[in-house]
């Protein structure tokens, strides 16, 4: 038998064999991050009705205490005037006023009087209507119709 020979080239892959037996579990993993919420589900059903209540009186109970008095409102808007009264007694008569700044009108004449005393006597001499001359005649030129 002679000496042993170079290795050789690795052949060709082989065919993909039969899967194995079933393995043991493995050992329990961390807790997982809790997931989104999920959404809204469908409304449930109407529940049962209940029992009937009882059966009450219709004749309303005794008046109760009087509440507290409440707080004063504000003021109310002015009322409209009423009407004029009665008129009062007459007052006093007044002072006299002051005279007025114009004069009054001019009265009507009044009655004749009555007639007066005789006159003093008159002083002698010639009565006439022109002025004498040394003659004791009126002066040329004064005359009377």
């Amino acid at each position: 038998q002679g000496d042993k020979g170079s290795i050789g080239y690795a052949g060709l892959d082989g065919l993909t064999g039969a899967p194995g037996p079933q393995g043991e579990p493995g050992a329990d993993g961390k807790k997982g991050e809790p997931g989104a919420n999920g959404t809204p589900g469908l409304p449930g059903d109407n529940g049962i009705p209940g029992t009937p209540g009882f059966n009450g009186s219709n004749v309303p109970g005794p008046r109760g205490p009087p509440g507290p008095m409440g707080p004063i409102g504000s003021r109310g808007i002015a009322g409209k005037d009423g009407p004029a009264g009665l008129d009062g007694y007459p007052g006093e008569p007044g002072l006299h006023g002051l005279p007025g700044s114009k004069p009054g009108r001019r009265g009507r004449r009044g009655r004749r009087g009555n007639k007066g005393d005789v006159g003093d006597m008159g002083a002698p001499g010639l009565d006439a209507p022109c002025p004498l001359g040394e003659n004791g005649l009126p002066l040329a030129g004064c005359w009377q119709k």
